[in-house]
């Protein structure tokens, strides 16, 4: 058999490699070598599409190993430039993400809270989770419409990931 009549069916990218191209994609240096454990209770976020909302670039590249773990590569991460609110809706409606992450100070202007009332009048019917270290940004999420907040640690991204798991599984 010659080469040429063989077919390849095309492989799906590894999470590895799906890791490295998000990282890549968010202008970061990084390669990791292997993709992380999967958190300890976080088999609920498995089947969703995640989408991560911050303005700094840095806070975006530490969680994408662990989420983009944790959803077996099923996560988008959206870095806030100034663009208008709808814009920004825009993305994470393209994005087409079950549960939406969003940082409260995307900007002086702009809270996170603003995007989950944008959000919710243009009908985005999954979750949205303030995601943030500011620790009176949770009642504004939530009076806004979000499931929830969850305490976002950068310099401990597996700790913010499992507690979102645990948001996610007291849902119910």
């Amino acid at each position: 058999m010659e080469l040429g009549d063989k077919s390849f069916t095309p492989q799906e990218p590894s999470l590895i490699d799906k890791i490295n191209g998000t990282l890549k994609m968010l202008g970061s240096t990084m390669k990791w070598k292997r993709a992380p454990e999967v958190i300890n209770g976080a088999e609920v976020l498995k089947d969703k599409k995640i989408a991560m909302v911050d303005d700094e670039q840095g806070v975006l590249e530490s969680f994408v190993p662990d989420l983009m773990t944790a959803t077996d590569g099923k996560a988008a991460f959206i870095k806030y430039e100034g663009q208008s609110i709808d814009e920004l809706t825009k993305q994470i409606q393209d994005a087409e993400a079950d549960l939406v992450l969003l940082d409260y100070h995307l900007s002086e202007v702009l809270k996170g809270s603003d995007v989950v009332r944008a959000l919710t009048e243009d009908g985005f019917s999954g979750d949205m989770v303030g995601f943030s270290s500011d620790p009176g940004a949770a009642s504004d999420f939530k009076k806004e419409g979000a499931l929830g907040s969850v305490d976002k640690k950068a310099w401990s991204p597996e700790v913010s990931v499992e507690q979102l798991a645990q948001l996610l599984n007291n849902k119910g």
